[in-house]
């Protein structure tokens, strides 16, 4: 899969994602379901996910992560934090209103900053919430806080164990 970036008629960048045999091309835009998209590149070293920049219908600057098949696992992301990259998952921050509906599930007001933790289908190991995420490689776990307080979630989003 390549990314390629051709410049349009009124000077903007469009962006297109070709197949590993240059035999079809796709456009990025209908892969995320948005008209504009700002910029496209690739987020592993190992050129496995591209990181779709783009602007909503509210014209907020969201992401979007595409796998290299070009399909897409989720999008409405304010940030990727960390690529966990041994364990396939994505550690990311949204704002509330970028949930749809899905922030009355999650309490989420809509400028709340949430966190959570996908997997490569796009599905939430550890549930939007207010606690910053981090992964510690050394144990293994995702931390949920800081220090003393911090909460130890193992792989498959459940309390790890001591």
């Amino acid at each position: 899969m390549e990314i390629i970036t051709r410049e349009n008629a009124e000077g903007e960048n469009e962006y297109f994602l070709m197949d590993a045999d240059q035999q079809k091309e796709t456009d990025v835009r209908l892969l995320i379901f948005e008209e504009i998209v700002n910029d496209c590149q690739w987020l592993d070293e190992e050129n496995r996910f591209i990181l779709v920049e783009y602007y909503d219908w509210d014209n907020n600057e969201l992401l979007a992560i595409v796998n290299a098949n070009g399909e897409l696992i989720r999008k409405g992301i304010s940030e990727v934090i960390e690529f966990v990259t041994e364990h396939g998952m994505f550690i990311i921050m949204q704002i509330g209103d970028n949930l749809g509906e899905e922030r009355f599930d999650y309490m989420a007001e809509e400028e709340d900053h949430v966190y959570g933790v996908i997997n490569l289908n796009g599905d939430y190991i550890i549930d939007p919430q207010p606690e910053p995420i981090e992964y510690n490689d050394y144990e293994g776990v995702f931390e949920l806080g800081k220090g003393d307080e911090a909460v130890k979630i193992d792989l498959v989003g459940k309390p790890a164990e001591d």
